[in-house]
């Protein structure tokens, strides 16, 4: 794809119908064209100044036409990879940006997503802090209107709620969350069946798409919507294995390994394969901090279960690790 159709569509100067259509299309061909679209965006939004005044197309335009031409694929492979450079940083500040880009009517509209193995954090127009855990996006306005204050999630996120009159909605695909003022996680993955939304403090209530009340959450409760079946559980857990994420620590206690791999997949940025189905239900106890070797873990894994695991190499994207079942002696 044309890397200058590309920015141009990212900074909304791109008016050809055709053109983004093209575009939309390019993206959804494959999940490495919506990794690499999702880089290229979070460059522009990194790169920009607070004030908006950072013309990303034009300075990118200009830095290309001085470089000589064997030099330009390299430097957009250097794009790509400076991307999660500046995302390994964000944790310790705060984004505060507007795009331009013009998604529905005159609302405008921006999105972050954090790639794998990362975790990204901004700060909301109204105050409200978020924590984007990897593989999430988050939609939302540049200014909230005077109503209500809405945001989209597809993923896992930590909001810490700036209290107000209006209230703070977070929809997902199955559901909606609102509150006014707390500290809540939600984990919305599209490839998962559940739904968790854990409550810290404060209080939050659970809608279903068509904004109806299902059910208020007391902090220390999970809410549990089954997305298949519709229903929905509440229980007391312990908050803190639903939120250290944001921290840099993993913590599962007696969790199957079939809950536990998703998470690592994103948080090393790899894929696990289960040879044997049966070791899925094996459980475990185990803290996993972001600094840790995965090699440390799959050692822990296997020296603690009944599992062997074998790691292969993908030069040109994820590595692949292969989990087994221990063979009797």
């Amino acid at each position: 794809m044309n890397q200058e159709k590309l920015i141009k569509y990212i900074t909304g100067n791109l008016t050809n119908p055709k053109e983004r259509e093209e575009i939309v299309r390019w993206i959804n061909e494959s999940k490495e064209n919506k990794q690499t679209f999702a880089e290229l965006k979070n460059i522009h939004v990194l790169s920009r100044k607070p004030q908006g005044k950072t013309d990303v197309e034009l300075e990118y335009l200009q830095f290309q036409k001085q470089l000589p031409q064997q030099n330009k694929t390299r430097v957009l492979h250097l794009l790509k990879y400076a991307a999660v450079f500046l995302l390994a940083f964000v944790s310790s500040w705060f984004i505060q940006y507007n795009l331009n880009n013009k998604d529905i009517g005159e609302v405008t509209m921006n999105e972050l997503t954090a790639p794998s193995g990362q975790i990204c954090e901004l700060k909301l127009s109204d105050g409200t802090k978020v924590w984007l855990n990897s593989e999430s996006t988050i939609s939302y306005p540049a200014n909230f209107d005077k109503s209500q204050r809405s945001v989209h999630l597809t993923g896992e996120a930590f909001f810490e709620v700036n209290k107000q009159n209006r209230p703070f909605v977070v929809s997902t695909q199955t559901m909606h969350v609102k509150v006014l003022g707390t500290s809540f996680n939600l984990e919305a993955y599209p490839e998962n069946r559940f739904v968790k939304t854990v409550l810290i403090e404060g209080r939050v209530e659970i809608q279903d798409q068509d904004q109806e009340k299902l059910t208020e959450i007391k902090p220390g409760e999970l809410a549990l919507l089954d997305t298949q079946t519709h229903e929905l559980s509440t229980s007391p857990v312990n908050t803190q294995a639903y939120s250290s994420w944001k921290e840099g620590v993993l913590s599962f206690s007696k969790e199957p390994l079939e809950t536990i791999i998703p998470k690592l997949e994103r948080w090393y940025n790899v894929q696990f394969v289960f040879k044997d189905q049966a070791i899925k239900k094996d459980e475990f106890t185990i803290t996993v901090l972001k600094q840790t070797p995965i090699e440390q873990i799959l050692q822990f894994l296997q020296f603690s279960g009944d599992i062997t695991y074998e790691v292969v190499e993908n030069p040109t994207g994820k590595n692949k690790i292969e989990l087994s079942k221990k063979k009797s002696l």
